[in-house]
């Protein structure tokens, strides 16, 4: 067998151990994808001055004014007939807002300037929030080649001329419409709210690159103080109780059983790993098909309590691979119905039909409806379900034309309702197993995330771990087991 070229940037897949590297989301991803109309770009164009990619320059060290010894910082500067300080937020000329970090002045000139990270009101967005009167967002950069840590490379500097007039701004983890100005000055005219009333930050978004994004909720220690509340309650307000390390407590009797046998049987792909840990999360699988992304789950160590699709034969398939899963052949709707109202998953996936946003989608089809409605059915499926984490997968079709980006831009706003972080990368699933190109976007949405600032750059974190190399190898991967026949039981739920 002839070698295999290594490429250090290029994840490796062992078939027979069904193992992979981690994925690096820091990784420029240039390479991912070579159109131009992607949802990213028109995030960056719109939102944050572009920079070139970080595979393209020279890895530089920056300088920033309050390193400058030219520079002196300054306590306060009286402006405008108003004092101006650190913490305090002013209103620039271009509609942003600058929360001041602080005031230099240059030794020689004797010019002040302001240093401070910039927040933008919603609408300019581009719909990726529900539109609420006086609500911003604070913008942060994140470029892999500069050194400097997260809040240095987002910090900016503005000339005093820029500013309008001193803003009240408020920083919180609590939901919309806490703390809203909408109802207390509305008395006052939608003119005067706007330009005088407070404004209230819950979210912040991060730029990565063109084909990645993420917009998170404030963590509850980024709050001003008092404003903001116990993260956990705020989680426990939207699903009940949570149980620490997942709610799988034990194997199910004859599980084992059925692993080993399905490790040691003749003619079989081994995509299993051994027994893990007695608690586990569980796992949803939505739009299951036969079970590509349940599979990669299980490797990931999940416990696959449910899957639905309408398809009887690929769902035959699933119910012979997943010991224990209730299976459902029915549509969303019918399953939202016919789930408990007490019911709750970990870990939820979604596999949505995706031909209506394929590229090769180029003229209406009779399915086109039926799919957009299913689309729209997300919503109450994870108020139905309750999870912890949501990942979903589609046709990267999604965010490639202006048409389908607004049924992106809507699954955004419907996770922010919700109080969910969500984080998205366009990924070559190539890169992860799959023998032949296929890009899709990810998605990954969840109450608890961790952002780690280094000198390298971010890092993020899932608690849950859920979106390591493993779950994205196996999301189109064969399955172990096939059916002899393509009959189906008449009933929607089948005990294994």
């Amino acid at each position: 067998m002839a070698p295999q070229t290594f490429n250090p940037h290029r994840p490796t897949f062992d078939s027979r151990k069904s193992t992979l590297s981690v994925i690096n989301l820091d990784s420029d991803d240039d390479k991912s994808d070579g159109d131009q109309t992607l949802t990213g770009d028109e995030f960056r164009d719109r939102f944050i001055t572009p920079t070139p990619p970080s595979s393209q320059r020279p890895v530089q060290t920056k300088q920033d004014p309050e390193d400058d010894p030219h520079f002196k910082e300054q306590a306060s500067l009286q402006y405008g007939g108003s004092t101006l300080k650190a913490g305090k937020t002013v209103e620039l000329g271009d509609g942003d807002f600058i929360r001041m970090t602080m005031i230099l002045q240059h030794r020689d000139t004797q010019v002040y300037s302001l240093r401070g990270l910039r927040f933008r009101r919603i609408r300019p967005l581009d719909d990726v929030l529900d539109y609420t009167l006086n609500e911003v967002v604070l913008l942060l950069r994140n470029d892999t080649a500069d050194p400097r840590t997260i809040t240095r490379q987002s910090t900016e500097t503005v000339a005093l001329h820029q500013i309008v007039r001193v803003r009240a701004m408020v920083k919180t983890n609590q939901l919309f419409p806490a703390l809203s100005c909408g109802q207390s000055d509305a008395s006052m005219g939608r003119d005067w709210t706007k330009n005088h009333s407070r404004l209230v930050c819950r979210w912040q978004f991060w730029y990565f690159s063109k084909n990645e994004g993420f917009l998170q909720a404030l963590a509850e220690d980024a709050c001003d103080s008092d404003y903001g509340v116990d993260s956990q309650g705020l989680r426990h307000t939207f699903r009940g109780n949570t149980t620490r390390g997942g709610s799988s407590a034990n194997w199910l009797a004859g599980e084992e059983a059925f692993d080993k046998e399905e490790r040691e049987g003749d003619n079989m792909i081994d995509l299993t790993i051994e027994a893990g840990p007695k608690q586990r999360y569980t796992f949803g699988d939505c739009y299951c098909c036969a079970g590509g992304a349940s599979r990669g789950a299980k490797a990931a160590r999940l416990h696959n309590i449910f899957g639905f699709d309408n398809n009887q034969a690929a769902l035959t398939s699933f119910a012979l691979n997943f010991f224990g899963a209730q299976c459902y052949c029915v549509d969303v709707y019918d399953l939202i119905k016919t789930l408990m109202d007490d019911f709750k998953v970990d870990v939820l996936h979604m596999s949505p039909p995706c031909k209506t946003y394929s590229p090769a989608h180029t003229r209406p089809g009779k399915n086109d409806e039926t799919n957009e409605a299913t689309f729209l059915a997300t919503e109450e499926l994870i108020k139905k379900t309750k999870p912890r984490i949501v990942t979903l997968e589609e046709t990267f079709g999604l965010t490639r034309t202006l048409e389908n980006q607004s049924w992106f831009k809507a699954l955004l706003r419907m996770f922010s309702r919700l109080g969910f972080s969500s984080r998205w990368k366009v990924f070559d699933l190539c890169d992860y197993g799959l023998p032949q190109p296929r890009k899709r976007p990810i998605m990954v949405a969840s109450w608890y995330v961790t952002i780690c600032c280094t000198a390298s750059g971010s890092r993020l974190i899932m608690k849950q771990q859920v979106l390591e190399s493993r779950f994205l190898a196996f999301l189109s991967l064969r399955i172990v087991k096939q059916p002899t026949n393509t009959s189906f039981p008449s009933e929607s739920h089948l005990p294994l």
